[in-house]
C-alpha cells in the first residue's frame, strides 16, 4: 500500500503530509525554546544580584554563527541540486553542511571545556575572584584539604567503602604537591594484629560482624515469637526475651574478642599518612579530625585547607567599600590599578550618559564597567599572563573566608544554568538534525534512482528543521555574547 501525499500536495493544504508534519513540529519547538528565552528575560529583570555580563568570549560564537549560516545555505544548495537532477552536487553540499555541523559542535565543546575548567571564588564579604586553581597532578585539583600526620582511622563497618584510600598520598615536595601512594596500608587492631586494609579485608571483616550480630536471629527464631505471641504466652513470650538477651550479650562479647565492632579503630604502622581530600568527598573537618562521607574518620592533623588559586578577575559588584574588599589582602599591589580602572571607567561613563549620571539609572551600567576588574583588559598583557598562570603567583585562600566556590558550570548562577539549559538543548538539535540529514546522504542514492522528488521534499522537511536550529542560535548569540 502506497502512503499518499508523500511527494503530491494535499488538496485542502496545498502541502505534501511531511511538510505538514515539519511545520506542527516546528510550532512546538517556538514553544519550547519561546518559553526558555521567556524564562532568561525574566530572571534577568527580577536578579537580585549583579547580572553576569560579557563573560563568554564573543569570537567563538560569531564563529558559529558564521558556520550555521554557512550550512544553512549549503542544504539548500543540496535541494537545489536535487530539483535540478544534479547528485552529485547534493552530496558535496550535504557532507559540507554535516562538516559545518561538527565544527560548530567542536567549538562549542572547546567553550564548555574552558568553563568547566574556570572557577569563581566569592569571599565572605561578597568580592569575587576568577581564574584556576593549581593542579598538583592530573587528578589533584586545587580544591584538596590537605590532612597529615594520620596515626589512626575509625572505619564504620555499616558505611566504609575505603574509597578515602584512593586520596592517600606520600608526602614529597611542598604542599600542596605531592605524588601517589603505592603498595599495601599496614594497620594494627586494638587487638594487637596487624591487617592490610584492602577493601577484600573489609568485605570480611563486615560479613564476620554481621554474622556475629546475626546469632541473634539465628538463636531465636520469629516462629518461635509468633507462635508465643499469637498464643498469649506471657511465660513463653518472656523466655524468649531472655534468651534474646543472653545471645545478645554472646555475639557482642564474639565480636569484640574479634576486634568486629561496629566502628573499628586501626592505628597505622609505620610512618603517619598523609591525605589530600576532595572537599565534596568531606563531611566535616577540624583540626585533628576528619569525617568523610562514608562515616571513615581520620585522626591526624589539619596541614592546609587553602586553595591555591591563580586569578584573572576581581568583581565587586558585591561590595559595599570596593576599597575595604577581603580581595586585597591578596592582591594589595593591584589596588591602586583596580581604582584608577573604576575612576576612569566612571568618567568615560559621565561623558558617554551625561543626562544618566548621577540617577539611579546610572548604577546597573557604571558598576559592571567600573567594578569588574579583567586582568587581561586591564593590565599589561606580560603581567596579566604571570598572574593566570604562573604558580609562583597564585594565593592560598583559605576556606574560612569562602563563601561560595565553583567553576563555571550550573551550580554557579542562574544565568549559567540556562546558558548550559539553552545551548545544550541547542546543540542536541544540532546533533539530531545532522543525523538525519546525514541519513539522507547515506540512503539517498536508492530514493534519488526511484523518485528523485521524494528525496527532494524528504531534504527539504530536513532543512526546514536546520533553518530553525540556525534561527535559534541567531537568538542565542547576541542574548548571550552581546548584551
Amino acid at each position: 500500500m502506497e502512503i499518499p501525499y508523500t511527494v503530491n500536495a494535499r488538496p485542502d493544504t496545498g502541502l505534501y503530509n511531511a511538510k505538514v508534519g515539519i511545520w506542527l513540529f516546528l510550532a512546538s519547538e517556538v514553544m519550547l525554546f519561546g518559553g526558555l528565552f521567556s524564562s532568561y528575560v525574566f530572571l534577568r529583570i527580577g536578579a537580585d544580584f549583579p547580572w553576569p555580563f560579557h563573560e563568554l568570549k564573543v569570537k567563538p560564537g560569531f564563529i558559529n554563527t558564521l558556520v550555521l549560516i554557512a550550512s544553512s545555505v549549503s542544504v539548500v544548495a543540496a535541494w537545489a541540486a536535487v530539483k535540478a537532477r544534479r547528485y552529485g552536487w547534493f552530496q558535496f553540499n550535504m557532507i559540507f553542511t554535516l562538516c559545518c555541523a561538527l565544527g560548530f559542535m567542536g567549538i562549542k565543546g572547546y567553550e564548555y571545556f574552558h568553563k568547566f575548567q574556570h572557577y569563581s571564588f566569592e569571599f565572605t564579604d561578597g568580592s569575587v575572584i576568577n581564574g584556576h586553581p593549581i593542579h598538583a597532578d592530573e587528578k589533584n585539583h586545587g580544591d584538596r584539604i590537605v590532612f597529615g600526620e594520620v596515626k589512626s582511622i575509625v572505619i564504620d563497618l555499616r558505611n566504609s567503602n575505603l574509597e578515602f584510600l584512593e586520596q592517600r598520598r606520600e608526602k614529597k615536595g611542598e604542599l600542596p604537591y605531592a605524588m601517589p601512594a603505592s603498595g599495601d596500608l599496614k594497620f594494627k587492631s586494638p587487638s594487637g594484629k596487624e591487617v592490610v586494609l584492602s577493601k577484600g579485608w573489609l568485605k570480611a571483616q563486615k560479613r564476620k560482624w554481621l554474622d556475629a550480630a546475626g546469632e541473634l536471629s539465628r538463636t531465636v527464631t520469629a516462629y518461635e515469637i509468633e507462635k508465643a505471641a499469637n498464643k498469649g504466652n506471657d511465660e513463653a513470650l518472656a523466655a524468649i526475651n531472655a534468651k534474646l538477651d543472653e545471645a545478645n550479650k554472646v555475639a557482642i562479647e564474639k565480636a569484640k574478642a574479634e576486634d568486629l565492632t561496629q566502628s573499628l579503630k586501626l592505628d597505622v604502622v609505620g610512618e603517619p599518612l598523609l591525605f589530600l581530600v576532595k572537599e565534596s568527598n568531606v563531611a566535616k573537618y577540624g583540626q585533628a579530625e576528619l569525617s568523610f562521607k562514608d562515616s571513615t574518620v581520620l585522626q591526624g592533623k589539619l596541614e592546609t585547607d587553602a586553595i591555591e588559586f591563580n586569578a584573572d578577575l576581581i568583581d565587586l559588584r558585591k561590595n559595599k567599600d570596593a576599597e575595604k574588599a577581603l580581595v586585597w589582602k591578596y592582591y594589595p599591589d593591584l589596588k591602586d590599578d583596580f581604582l584608577r580602572h573604576r575612576d576612569e571607567k566612571s568618567e568615560e561613563f559621565k561623558k558617554k550618559y551625561p543626562k544618566r549620571a548621577g540617577t539611579a539609572d546610572a548604577d546597573p551600567d557604571n558598576l559592571r564597567e567600573s567594578l569588574r576588574f579583567e586582568f587581561e583588559v586591564a593590565l599589561p598583557e606580560e603581567h596579566a599572563h604571570k598572574l593566570l598562570h604562573d604558580h609562583s603567583m597564585a594565593v592560598s585562600l583559605p576556606r574560612s573566608e569562602k563563601r561560595f566556590y565553583s567553576n563555571f558550570t550550573p551550580a554557579l548562577s542562574p544565568y549559567y544554568a540556562i546558558y548550559f539549559l539553552m545551548t545544550g538543548l541547542h546543540g542536541l538539535h544540532v546533533i539530531g538534525g545532522a543525523i538525519v540529514l546525514g541519513w539522507f546522504l547515506i540512503t539517498g542514492k536508492k530514493m534519488y534512482r526511484e523518485n528523485p522528488e521524494h528525496l527532494a521534499n524528504r531534504v527539504e522537511v530536513g532543512g526546514l528543521f536546520w533553518h530553525f536550529v540556525d534561527l535559534v542560535w541567531i537568538f542565542l548569540f547576541p542574548l548571550y555574547y552581546l548584551m
